[in-house]
């Protein structure tokens, strides 16, 4: 059934809230994914935080248009456009490069972090940093490793001493 102007105008409304409030955004098409794979994407995508929605091009242009981003090239993609939004930079880049693997019809199209455009290659890269979550834990371990450090050769002397007082009393 088709929508009608005021259900596509709300969905104009909503697409461009989303846009404009995510901190990144990533845009792909799928073709030849069941209904389950897509289901799964949806999921994986759900628990990672990130709102995903299935637009028609023409209302995705027409809202890039309204936003000043023309060089997206959205006409020429086939199969279904889906975009996904975070307020996570990280998230969506993730999920989309590590599905890419197990859907062959996925393809991750472009994307915008803080409302610059930026290309699958860049989508790519930005998928292999580390999440906020890992750096904090990689800065806690630097930031413990000299004191934990400083705690071994401490207990070192007593143990040493106690060391040859065993071996004393051996004797």
């Amino acid at each position: 059934m088709a929508k009608t102007k005021v259900q596509k105008q709300q969905a104009l409304i909503l697409l461009e809230k989303r846009l404009k409030g995510a901190k990144s955004t990533v845009f792909a098409t799928f073709t030849r994914m069941s209904i389950s794979d897509q289901e799964a994407l949806r999921m994986s995508l759900k628990e990672a935080g990130v709102f995903f929605s299935v637009f028609k091009k023409t209302l995705l242009e027409k809202v890039l248009k309204d936003m000043n981003v023309s060089e997206s090239g959205i006409e020429e993609w086939e199969g279904n456009l889906g975009v996904a939004t975070s307020d996570d930079e990280i998230a969506p880049a993730k999920v989309f490069v590590k599905s890419l693997k197990a859907y062959d019809g996925l393809k991750v199209r472009l994307g915008m972090l803080d409302g610059r455009i930026i290309m699958d290659a860049e989508i790519k890269e930005l998928a292999s940093l580390p999440s906020r979550e890992e750096l904090m834990s990689q800065l806690l371990g630097v930031i413990s490793a000299p004191i934990t450090q400083f705690a071994v050769v401490l207990e070192a002397n007593p143990r040493n001493v106690i060391s040859v007082l065993s071996q004393i009393k051996k004797e």
